[in-house]
């Protein structure tokens, strides 16, 4: 029997306001080692589900260039860039299972966010903590607030 759940995870971007390009990866570290994709516990270890939908929630209420790409990956995924430079991930193992353009067009009190589903069935198989993970990507010239928080959230069908 399928069950839905919602699995979701945020970060803090760094304490700066320095414009992105499109392409560019949002995180939560300057440097490429230490930046910690998003975890998200997705399912049951090592079991099958399907992604419905993504949906992205920003600190910050600015709506300007608020386009993004979230990235999904089966398994912890290591950057090779740090916040503010081109996304680039190191090696195949991460196994990267699609990724989901959103532009954020709604703003409230306390943030801004969006919902979208994937262009295409997204399968995955959770890892052996039942966690998929996301890297988070700019997709035009976005400016951000200082310090601001993003938070990734997943609706998910499993096993």
């Amino acid at each position: 029997m399928a069950k839905h759940k919602i699995a979701s995870g945020s970060f803090a971007r760094p304490a700066n306001t320095v414009q992105y390009a499109a392409g560019d990866i949002v995180a939560n570290s300057v440097t490429a080692g230490s930046v910690v994709p998003v975890a998200l516990a997705a399912g049951v270890p090592n079991h099958r589900g399907v992604v419905n939908r993504v949906r992205l929630f920003k600190s910050g209420v600015s709506l300007v260039a608020s386009a993004f790409r979230v990235h999904l990956f089966e398994r912890l995924p290591t950057s090779a860039a740090g916040d503010n430079a081109a996304i680039s991930v190191n090696g195949r193992l991460a196994r990267h299972i699609g990724s989901v353009d959103l532009t954020i067009a709604t703003a409230h009190s306390d943030g801004a966010g969006a919902i979208a589903a994937p262009a295409s069935t997204t399968v995955y198989e959770a890892d052996g903590a039942g966690q998929l993970y996301a890297l988070v990507e700019a997709r035009d010239t976005y400016t951000p607030v200082s310090g601001e928080t993003f938070a990734v959230t997943l609706e998910v069908t499993r096993d």
